[in-house]
């Protein structure tokens, strides 16, 4: 069909990582994570992710999919580098994210693995790193590893 209008129309999509113990969400970092994680023989998560992506918009993500397509084990968070912080306070929108996140996790029943945000000449990640780091949830420390 070429040309043609329609109407009413309901598009659906399914994959199988919906059924996935580990949901991983992330932005630009992700964009060689999977591929090179599926080389040497991980490919047990969920990805979702995208170059440009806000802690916000991963979150309404999370909640399209949590308990209607799927419910993870774990949900492993890498945001924070698109919701920089101040010079003198985490950034609001990234922590508001990261509670009502929490509050997902609790109601699911979801293991919360955190991940510090490398700091960079133009996005200051201090304040939501030492948030990550005093949370009490497992984290991989992602500042430390790039040593930034």
């Amino acid at each position: 069909m070429e040309n043609c209008s329609l109407n009413d129309c309901l598009l659906t999509h399914t994959s199988s990582d919906y059924k996935k113990d580990i949901w991983a969400f992330g932005d630009s970092y992700f964009d060689y994570l999977p591929a090179r994680l599926k080389e040497i023989g991980y490919n047990n998560a969920l990805f979702d992710a995208y170059s440009g992506r806000n802690s916000s918009a991963a979150l309404e993500s999370l909640k399209k999919m949590i308990g209607k397509v799927g419910t993870p084990k774990m949900i492993y968070w890498a945001l924070g580098m698109n919701d920089g912080d101040s010079d003198s306070s985490v950034n609001v929108s990234w922590s508001n994210v990261l509670n009502e996140l929490k509050s997902i996790c609790e109601k699911y029943s979801v293991e919360l693995v955190l991940a510090t945000i490398p700091n960079v000449s133009k996005v200051n990640n201090r304040f939501k790193n030492e948030i990550v780091r005093n949370s009490g949830y497992r984290y991989v420390d992602n500042n430390r590893c790039v040593g930034a």
